[in-house]
C-alpha cells in the first residue's frame, strides 16, 4: 500500500485577492487545497509574507545559462534551479534573433524541470525594424513572410511572438500567430500611433520593454507605446531594473495603465551571476553600472542583469505597494497568457507560492506544492554560478 503524502502547510501574511490576509496555505498535491484564516492574535505583523510565484514573461536566461545554448537536462535544470532561487515559478524562453532554424530549435522540457517551470518560448524576432533593432543581431532580421512563419510554429512550443507592425506583412503574421495559440507583441518598432491601433485591432495585445527600442514618447506623436496606454486590453511589458526605465517613468506607467504593467527581467545569462562579460546571441557584452551593454556598442543596452525578486523590490523602493509590485510580477504576466490557475493563491489555483521577508528576500519557492529553493539536494553558490558558453 501506498503511504499518502502529507499536505504542504505554511502560515504567515498571505496576497490573497482580496488583499492580505493572516493565513494558512494548504497543497495537497501539485493544486491548493485551503486558505485558511489564522484566528486573531496569532499573527504579530511580523510572519513572513506569501505571495504568488513570479512569472518572468521575457528572459533570455539567468544563473550562468542562455536558453539558445542550453543542453537538456543539464542545462535547463541550472536554469530552473536558478530562477526559483529569485522566486520565479514560472517563465517563457525568450530567444533572440538568429537564423530560423536556430530559433525554432529551442525547445526546453514542457515539464520535469527542479524548479521554475518553462511555460513556453517568446520569440522576439525576427521580424523587427532594422532601425529599432537594439541589441538584435542586425543580420538575421528577417522580412515578414507568413508562409515561414506558419512552418515553423506548427510544433506549438511558441507563446508569444514579438514584432515590428509597420513592416509590410507583419498585420497578417499577428493573424497567423494568433491561430496558433500564441500571443503578439508589438516591439522594436517605430510604429505610429496608427499603426500600432491597427496591430491591436488585428489581435496584438502586449508591448516589449515599453520605451526600450521604440521612438521616445512625443507629445504630438505618441506612438507605439501611447496607443498601448490608450487601449485598454494591451499589456505592457517593463523593466524594473533603474536603467532600462528611470523609476519615475516606472511610476508613471503604473498610473497609465493600473494592472496591466508586465514586470519583466529581460535577464540575459549574467543575471544572478558575479560575471563581468559574457555574450548575448554571439555578441560580446560587458556588465557595468548595474547593467549589461553591447561592447561594439557602448550605448546600447544588451538584455540585462536583473533578477525577479529585485524587480519586485525595486518597484516597493520607488513607491508601488507591496500588491501592486507582487501583482506585475505574478498576477498580470499570468493573465496576460491566459492562465487563470496562476498569479493568484486561491483554492484550486496552482500551488504556486513565494515566501518572503519583509526586504523581500526569498525565503522558500514552491512549485506545484513542491519546496525546490531552498533545495536540500544541492543548490549551486549563488556566488559563484558559472557562465556556461
Amino acid at each position: 500500500m501506498t503511504r499518502a503524502t502529507r499536505p504542504l502547510v505554511r502560515t504567515g501574511r498571505v496576497l490573497t485577492p482580496e488583499g492580505w490576509r493572516a493565513a494558512r496555505l494548504e497543497a495537497d498535491g501539485p493544486r491548493i487545497s485551503a486558505v485558511h484564516p489564522v484566528p486573531d492574535g496569532q499573527d504579530d505583523g511580523e510572519a513572513p509574507r506569501i505571495v504568488p510565484g513570479f512569472v518572468d514573461l521575457h528572459c533570455h536566461g539567468s544563473d550562468g545559462i542562455d536558453v539558445m545554448a542550453a543542453e537538456a537536462p543539464g542545462g535547463w535544470a541550472q536554469l530552473s534551479r536558478g530562477l526559483a532561487r529569485h522566486g520565479v515559478t514560472a517563465f517563457l524562453a525568450t530567444v533572440l534573433t538568429a537564423p530560423l532554424d536556430v530559433m525554432a530549435a529551442v525547445r526546453p522540457p514542457a515539464a520535469g524541470l527542479p524548479g521554475a517551470q518553462c511555460l513556453g518560448v517568446h520569440w522576439e524576432g525576427p521580424y523587427l525594424s532594422p532601425a529599432w533593432a537594439g541589441a538584435q543581431p542586425p543580420r538575421w532580421l528577417r522580412s515578414p513572410d507568413a508562409a515561414e512563419l506558419r512552418d515553423r510554429l506548427a510544433g506549438g512550443s511558441v507563446a508569444l511572438v514579438t514584432l515590428a507592425p509597420e513592416l509590410p506583412g507583419a498585420l497578417d503574421l499577428i493573424g497567423i500567430v494568433r491561430a496558433q495559440g500564441a500571443r503578439v507583441n508589438v516591439g522594436h518598432s517605430g510604429a505610429t500611433y496608427e499603426e500600432a491601433a491597427r496591430a491591436f485591432a488585428a489581435g496584438a495585445d502586449g508591448v516589449t520593454h515599453a520605451f526600450n527600442a521604440m521612438p521616445p514618447w512625443h507629445h504630438r506623436r505618441p506612438g507605439l507605446l501611447g496607443r498601448a496606454v490608450d487601449e485598454p486590453s494591451v499589456w505592457i511589458e517593463a523593466i524594473p531594473d533603474g536603467v532600462h526605465l528611470h523609476p519615475a517613468t516606472v511610476r508613471l506607467l503604473g498610473r497609465a495603465a493600473p494592472g496591466r504593467i508586465v514586470a519583466v527581467t529581460d535577464a540575459s545569462r549574467l543575471a544572478g551571476t558575479d560575471g563581468a562579460v559574457g555574450d548575448l546571441g554571439g555578441q560580446a557584452v560587458s556588465v557595468h553600472d548595474g547593467a549589461a551593454w553591447l561592447v561594439r556598442q557602448p550605448d546600447t543596452l544588451a538584455a540585462s542583469v536583473l533578477t525577479a525578486d529585485r524587480g519586485v523590490a525595486n518597484l516597493i523602493r520607488w513607491g508601488w505597494s507591496w500588491e501592486d509590485a507582487v501583482h506585475a510580477w505574478s498576477r498580470e504576466p499570468a493573465r496576460r497568457l491566459g492562465l487563470s490557475d496562476r498569479g493568484q493563491l486561491v483554492v484550486g489555483a496552482r500551488a504556486d507560492w513565494v515566501v518572503l521577508s519583509g526586504d523581500v528576500g526569498v525565503q522558500e519557492t514552491v512549485v506545484g506544492g513542491r519546496v525546490v529553493y531552498p533545495d536540500a539536494g544541492g543548490m549551486i553558490d549563488p556566488g559563484r554560478l558559472p557562465i556556461l558558453y
